[in-house]
């Protein structure tokens, strides 16, 4: 699926495996008093924006295979030499859309240190969503020391099976 702001990528989950997949999140200051796009790349291709990540499970994986299968998502998260300042993960890291929320609670999120945040998706039985959500970051100004906490548009993560 392409969007305007990126496209969506495919991470397959092998039976009864496990995947690893690492990223790059490049925040921005608003312009205007207007959300700036923040960059969330595979760091495959560090400029090719990231709208959606779809975690595709295999529909054949028994129920103990199942017990077993993760994606990891690894979100490190970039300095932008734009600001003049330090960005870092804030809250949780993430902040959930209520409408698209994780019903399913296939995905945890987990913030490890300031710049690195790591997703866990598990799918158990045949289920498929679309979970919207936010990354949430805060910005510590380098000459007034202010710390501020933004969000991010919302990117998806659509974990099912299949």
């Amino acid at each position: 699926m392409a969007t305007s702001n990126g496209s969506e990528l495919v991470v397959s989950v092998p039976q009864g495996g496990q995947v690893i997949k690492t990223f790059n999140l490049t925040p921005n200051l608003p312009v205007g008093g207007k959300i700036s796009d923040w960059l969330w790349a595979d760091v495959s291709a560090p400029t090719a924006q990231v709208a959606a990540v779809r975690v595709k499970f295999n529909i054949n994986s028994s129920a103990m295979e199942q017990d077993f299968e993760r994606a990891i998502l690894v979100i490190n998260l970039q300095q932008n030499s734009n600001s003049n300042g330090y960005w870092r993960f804030a809250l949780n890291g993430v902040a959930i859309n209520p409408e698209y929320k994780d019903v399913y609670h296939n995905v945890d999120f987990e913030v490890v240190d300031d710049e690195t945040l790591i997703a866990h998706i598990q799918v158990i039985g045949d289920t498929l969503e679309t979970i919207k959500f936010s990354f949430v970051a805060s910005f510590t100004d380098a000459a007034s020391g202010v710390v501020t906490t933004y969000e991010s548009q919302d990117p998806d993560i659509i974990p099912g099976r299949p």
